[in-house]
């Protein structure tokens, strides 16, 4: 039956249509580390795959929050990217598009074939449709008798229905995650907040009850890494299970493994890079997009462990080391006026370059507002943001540039002790800026400033900070 299915499948796609990939752009300069597209407007979700030593990343599109189509940008190593253009639009008529992922057909082997998935809110409800290419740029729609519909049984009607992530079988056949709104009336236990599918072939999706557990939002991805399932949704929520038919629960420790607050939406998991290039080889990063500002960009990617807890974090991506290009450097100006105050430096960095500061700290148990100590950065001459260690946590908000009326407005702990003497990695662009300490991700905001940059507290010694450019 299987095999009957996935022949099936592969007939339908001589009935379908084709998008190429435009070739129209205008020449463009390679994006390093923070991309958005040429277009005007704004990219949204993101996904990605590599193939024979290149990484495809794929991404919504569309001119004011209005998706539709999906573009492509491809790199050599994952961190400067140049874009190729369009590659898949919806029937005429759909509203608006949504996001998909893309998995690998069941002979692949034997026949390279990919499977995207995609969805279109058209008329009153969405439906996910999907498309299948050989050189992962021009995509063939299959015939939309095969669109996968909401199943009444268990999901609202009208309901979300978007975004397929996988994770294969031992027979080859694949579970299907996606956004979903399960009818929760009907259940007498606790259901995750989004849909469970299983298909032979990619292609042919059956519905299945959703499983069971304690997390709800948008479905960003599920990815196996050890003998665990993580599955990640919305603004980062973590939640992970044994098996891959749930229960999944909520993680204990980091359940958000950006942060509550950070300027992220949608993070996914990126499956197949480079073993060599992952943490301790384990085959999985993370990608996502900046929110928060009429401009979005993609992110530069990021590193992924599970601790000797079973605990997933988010650390540097040891190939973003190419963003340090050229060095860059800062020395002490004068406008100090107490022990709390920002020590500025004379230099102003371009902010529409990648700068990265990387510094030794030294962290205390102190309360931020007692003992604040960390990076300031100028809005104007009379304040600015401020980015705050201790050994527990790390803190954004504003102060003035005499140090007084300190404001924290995020707050993040990671259930860390980080050491006494530890290691801080700053990377911004523009309005952009995240944070790592110790290689751990433990802030990412946005903020408009100046470029100069400063340090509060004599937890950090100027003089021995190091500093980059890349365009």
């Amino acid at each position: 039956m299987k095999k009957t299915l996935i022949f099936i499948g592969l007939v339908t796609i001589l009935m379908s249509s084709k998008v190429p990939a435009q070739d129209n752009w205008k020449p463009e300069k390679i994006q390093a580390g923070f991309y958005t597209p040429q277009r005007v407007g704004q990219l949204w979700d993101t996904w990605l795959y590599y193939y024979k030593g290149q990484y495809y990343q794929y991404y919504l599109a569309g001119i004011g929050g209005k998706w539709d189509s999906f573009e492509l940008m491809t790199s050599k190593d994952g961190v400067n990217w140049q874009q190729v253009g369009k590659i898949l639009e919806p029937r005429k008529g759909t509203t608006w598009m949504g996001t998909g992922h893309i998995i690998e057909a069941p002979d692949f082997v034997n026949h390279p074939k990919w499977i995207m998935n995609y969805s279109e809110w058209f008329g009153d409800k969405q439906d996910i449709m999907f498309a299948t290419s050989n050189d992962l740029i021009h995509w063939n729609k299959v015939n939309d008798s095969l669109r996968f519909v909401q199943d009444d049984q268990w999901y609202h009607p009208k309901g979300r229905w978007d975004c397929i992530d996988c994770v294969r079988r031992d027979d080859g056949s694949y579970y299907g995650y996606f956004t979903a709104d399960p009818i929760l009336e009907k259940f007498t236990h606790e259901v995750c907040g989004f849909g469970f599918a299983e298909s032979a072939d990619g292609i042919h999706w059956k519905a299945l009850p959703p499983v069971e557990g304690n997390i709800t939002g948008e479905l960003g991805g599920i990815q196996k890494i050890g003998d665990k399932y993580f599955i990640t949704v919305s603004e980062g929520r973590v939640a992970v299970s044994d098996k891959p038919e749930g229960p999944f629960l909520a993680q204990k420790k980091n359940p958000n493994m950006f942060g509550k607050g950070c300027d992220i939406y949608f993070p996914r998991f990126f499956h197949n890079p480079p073993p060599n290039k992952t943490l301790n080889g384990n085959g999985v990063l993370v990608n996502h997009f900046y929110t928060g500002s009429e401009t979005i960009y993609s992110s530069p990617l990021k590193a992924v462990e599970v601790d000797t807890e079973g605990i997933l974090r988010l650390k540097w991506w040891k190939q973003n080391n190419l963003l340090k290009a050229s060095k860059f450097n800062l020395s002490s100006d004068q406008r100090v006026s107490s022990d709390r105050s920002p020590h500025v430096f004379k230099e102003t960095f371009d902010t529409n370059k990648i700068g990265v500061i990387e510094s030794e700290i030294n962290l205390v148990n102190d309360d931020h507002e007692k003992s604040p100590a960390g990076f300031y950065f100028e809005a104007n001459s009379d304040s600015g943001y401020v980015l705050l260690f201790n050994k527990k946590e790390t803190v954004f908000g504003t102060m003035n540039s005499n140090g007084t009326n300190l404001k924290i407005t995020v707050r993040i702990n990671r259930d860390i002790d980080f050491a006494d003497k530890s290691f801080v990695r700053i990377v911004f662009k523009r309005d952009m800026m995240e944070a790592y300490l110790n290689d751990y991700l433990v802030m990412l905001k946005r903020m408009k400033w100046t470029g100069k940059p400063g340090v509060i507290g004599n937890n950090i010694d100027p003089d021995k900070i190091n500093a980059w450019v890349h365009d």
